[in-house]
């Protein structure tokens, strides 16, 4: 059976003028959150085996973040374009294609 974590990615920044919504990074306040959702992970004995990103890059950030801190190989994430405002159809879809492992997240903007 495979057991889904939904995990939003953490506080992006919102001040940079002429930045593409895709393009946004973490913030500080961001990188703490990613950081306390591993701690958090780690502390419920709940460690991914394949992680599915989309490419915006404050969803890959959290997602590498969360990674550092389960000790979880980077071959191990999936980025993909198609997970950028998608529907939750196109998850679905996604989900049910993949092997059965025990966790997935998926991080998705």
């Amino acid at each position: 059976m495979k057991r889904i974590i939904f995990l939003r990615h953490a506080k992006s920044t919102h001040n940079e003028t002429g930045l593409a919504d895709f393009n946004r990074p973490l913030n500080g306040r961001g990188i703490e959150e990613a950081l306390a959702a591993g701690a958090w992970l780690k502390q419920n004995k709940i460690k991914p085996q394949t992680l599915y990103s989309s490419l915006a890059i404050r969803c890959l950030h959290t997602s590498t973040i969360v990674m550092q801190v389960l000790k979880i190989k980077y071959d191990n994430l999936f980025a993909a374009g198609d997970l950028y405002e998608t529907s939750k159809e196109h998850i679905i879809k996604t989900i049910k294609q993949t092997e059965n492992k025990k966790y997935y997240t998926v991080m998705q903007s």
